[in-house]
């Protein structure tokens, strides 16, 4: 057997018989899938009576006992110390699924007699940092701090707790042990949802189909009468006030907040954070030109708007622009800006899929190791995914780097794990690592056992 897949199934396995474990609701009514180590298929459609069941299969009948893994550190910072196996179990998941929808035979085959007793699924909502927006040249500590606030400020407390009222109880979080956050969402109210309905959702997130005209009415101002005929000054776009509900507040707030940050830079910055907020931009079906970019932030700025919350509620910043062409464009770019970027951040069929798979929270990542970390939303804000999730001890472990990993321009692999750095040669052999940074490179196939 490969040694460093050896490595790993033992470490697993022993992670799952001794680790404390979290369990969806409604239990038994899950459909459950796993992918394996070494393997590349994946196993579904099984359901489980009991948890006892599930930690068996988990540990594929590891002597490592059970109970619960030793805290370090933070509540959801787990370092697991398991005993080691003596035999290497044949099959260990290297993830670990359920389904948010709930069956009456979870493990009913074929997919559609599952589907005739299906009772229900939770509302998930999963975001992913390779779906970012304008990402190039940041970190992968920085792309997860990006999604995390995200998750915060955008999903939580503006629209779940916000607009759709949630009530906070029926909300948990759980980092993806890799590239995001996973939002479980099971307000009774949200349970029997149709695919079509939380279709709904998704475009009420990224602003789809945002009634622009309503937001932004035209008022008429001057109307003069000659004779039998009126006539009237050029109508008025009116902007919300800041603190209106929903999109109107949004997309006012967005308005403020894109013109101050503007006003900050040079005209040449200034013009470049544009195109890039126009990056994915098309008006009917077409890129916005330079030209117009240019134009606008002239007309933004070259007639001295300076804007703070007072001044903005007793000014329309909206009529400044010459064209209404412009000034669709800039409202374009806002709802850009304050959408929730779903056609990019976040995996839109996750949650419009009413039988979808998504990550057990506590189960381990195969590609780095950490752990699912369940988080209640307080949680999150000091939630360290490089310290929180680590699953496994400062044990040494050697190993050799592979030759052929993408490195820093200095030619060295850097990462941060545990509160230490670590800087790796590729091609370095017998390199002592602790545990949790010598699994975190095996898992992404950027080392192998010595």
């Amino acid at each position: 057997m490969n040694a460093t897949i050896e490595f790993l199934k033992n470490k697993f396995s022993n992670y799952y018989a001794d680790a404390k474990l979290s369990y969806p609701e409604r239990f038994t009514r899950r459909e459950w899938g796993f992918m394996f180590l070494g393997e590349t298929f994946m196993q579904r459609h099984l359901g489980f009576r009991k948890t006892v069941e599930l930690v068996n299969f988990l540990s594929a009948g590891a002597g490592a006992g059970t109970g619960a893994g030793t805290g370090t550190g933070s509540s959801n910072h787990q370092i697991h110390k398991g005993k080691k196996n003596k035999s290497t179990p044949n099959k260990v998941p290297s993830h670990v699924y359920y389904s948010s929808a709930y069956y009456s035979n979870p493990n009913l085959q074929p997919m559609p007699a599952k589907v005739a007793g299906w009772l229900g699924a939770d509302l998930i909502f999963d975001l992913d940092d390779d779906h970012l927006r304008n990402i190039e040249g940041l970190s992968y500590g920085e792309r997860l701090a990006k999604v995390k606030n995200i998750v915060r400020h955008k999903l939580l407390d503006d629209f779940f707790l916000g607009d759709f009222g949630f009530d906070s109880k029926f909300i948990t979080i759980a980092f993806s042990g890799s590239r995001g956050y996973h939002i479980h969402i099971r307000d009774p109210k949200v349970l029997l949802l149709t695919s079509a309905e939380r279709r709904e959702l998704v475009d009420y997130l990224t602003g789809v189909g945002l009634d622009k005209d309503r937001i932004f009415p035209k008022q008429v101002f001057d109307t003069k009468e000659y004779g039998d005929k009126k006539f009237s000054k050029k109508p008025k776009v009116i902007t919300p006030k800041l603190d209106s509900p929903g999109w109107k507040g949004r997309m006012a707030r967005g308005i403020l907040e894109l013109i101050t940050k503007l006003s900050k830079l040079t005209e040449e910055e200034g013009i470049n954070e544009l195109c890039t907020l126009c990056q994915n931009l098309r008006i009917k079906g077409r890129k916005i030109s330079n030209k117009d970019i240019t134009a606008i932030y002239q007309e933004l700025f070259l007639r001295s708007v300076k804007l703070d919350k007072t001044t903005f509620e007793q000014r329309n910043v909206l009529e400044i622009f010459s064209k209404d062409q412009y000034r669709n464009i800039f409202l374009e770019i806002v709802r850009e800006h304050q959408s929730i970027e779903m056609a990019g951040e976040t995996d839109e069929p996750v949650t419009t899929d009413v039988k979808r798979l998504i990550r057990m929270p506590t189960s381990l990542h195969g590609k780095t190791g950490f752990r699912v970390a369940p988080l209640t939303i307080d949680e999150l804000a000091e939630f360290d995914p490089f310290s929180d999730a680590l699953a496994f001890g400062s044990d040494p472990v050697k190993v050799n780097v592979n030759e052929q990993i993408e490195a820093t321009v200095n030619e060295h692999l850097k990462f941060r794990l545990g509160g230490e750095d670590f800087s790796v040669m590729p091609g370095e052999d017998g390199l002592e690592l602790p545990e949790f940074a010598a699994i975190y490179l095996l898992c992404q196939r950027k080392a192998v056992i010595a």
